[in-house]
């Protein structure tokens, strides 16, 4: 049997409510202002994961904040 991994990757995705769509956005755009400062907090919390990106979905007031961590594992 043969095994090949694509991508060794996951997706967390935390839901943030705000009081409205506008609210929604600017948090957006503050996530994407700081995301070498989120990249490197998420980064102490594992010593296998690595940050790649994190893609926003506003769903009216809610933001979903997808995060796809690189799991690098012990044979990389």
């Amino acid at each position: 049997m043969n095994t090949l991994i694509l991508k060794d990757e996951i997706h967390i995705t935390p839901v943030f409510w705000t009081k409205n769509v506008f609210q929604a956005k600017a948090f957006t755009l503050w996530v994407k202002d700081n995301f070498e400062k989120i990249k490197k907090e998420a980064e102490k919390t594992t010593s296998y994961g690595k940050l790649l990106r994190i893609r926003p979905w506003i769903i009216g007031r809610k933001v979903l904040l997808v995060f796809t961590i690189l799991q690098q594992t012990q044979w990389d």
